[in-house]
């Protein structure tokens, strides 16, 4: 992985998040504007331990940096950390996933 830029707070196949279909984190919008073509991947570390360490997942969020971290943290258990990786997908890869703004997916489990 790349340089990550931190913050706080498997398949292209796996199930989409979408916060207009009811996420049951409260506090955010249905609709967030302006989203835009972006697709950021995003490392979320879990606050349990596997044999001594935490869980770690990639997920993308079809949002803008600002925006991508606050929709992932909606999608994961509280308490859950991530970060922005320098990661890109391919073009073919961001069909495959047919996300619309604002939607997050995990990428690996």
């Amino acid at each position: 992985m790349g340089r990550k830029r931190p913050a706080t707070a498997a398949t292209f196949f796996a199930p989409v998040f979408r916060l207009s279909e009811g996420g049951d984190k409260p506090g955010f919008p249905a609709h967030i504007p302006s989203m835009g073509q972006y697709f950021e991947v995003v490392e979320v570390t879990s606050d349990d331990l596997l044999r001594g360490l935490p869980k770690k997942q990639l997920w993308v969020a079809a949002a803008p940096p600002e925006q991508a971290i606050a929709l992932v943290l909606a999608a994961v258990p509280e308490g859950w950390t991530a970060v922005l990786t320098d990661d890109q997908l391919e073009p073919d890869q961001v069909e495959l996933l047919n996300l619309t703004p604002g939607d997050v997916r995990e990428l690996t489990r």
